[in-house]
């Protein structure tokens, strides 16, 4: 697939996307920009569920799909998907969750602020995650 690099800068730092890309899933994303009818294989999850995303990961590769995408929901699962070189996506830490509007900037990925280890148990930070 062929896409323009106009298409791509959604992909960038600052190019207008809700979501921090890191630089696999910028290199495995940019071809497909502006692509009309891709699928993109994702899943999400926290460090917690990094079992489940090392699992998903493998059968995905195993079927050879591309492009996939692991939406990180917090910042040490975005880092075993940097450090494997696993295209990622994080919130960016100056959108507000709830209301979808910019705060001023800040740095880092947004941090999901709760006591529980999986989320799913914890409604609103359930519905912050499906955010990514």
């Amino acid at each position: 697939p062929a896409a323009s690099a106009t298409n791509a800068n959604f992909l960038k730092p600052g190019g207008g996307s809700k979501l921090l890309f890191n630089e696999a899933a910028r290199q495995q994303l940019a071809p497909y920009a502006g692509a009309a009818g891709t699928t993109v294989h994702f899943t999400f999850g926290s460090s917690v569920m990094v079992d489940f995303v090392q699992n998903w990961l493998h059968f995905a590769r195993r079927a050879a799909l591309k492009p996939l995408l692991v939406g990180a929901a917090d910042a040490a699962l975005l880092s075993f998907c940097n450090n494997k070189s696993v295209p990622a996506a994080a919130i960016s830490p100056d959108l507000d969750v709830w209301t979808y509007e910019r705060k001023p900037a800040q740095e880092g990925v947004y941090q999901i602020k709760t006591q529980w280890a999986y989320f799913r148990h914890h409604d609103s930070d359930f519905l912050e995650m499906g955010l990514v």
